[in-house]
C-alpha cells in the first residue's frame, strides 16, 4: 500500500516540476 501512495507522490511531483519549467521557459521567452 505504501508504495503505490509514494508513486503517486512522486508522480504529483514530476508533474508539478513540469509545468514550474512550463513556466520558466515562458518566462524566459518573453524577455
Amino acid at each position: 500500500m505504501e508504495d503505490s501512495k509514494n508513486i503517486e507522490n512522486i508522480d504529483n511531483d514530476i508533474k508539478k516540476l513540469k509545468m514550474e519549467k512550463k513556466k520558466i521557459k515562458q518566462a524566459q521567452d518573453r524577455k
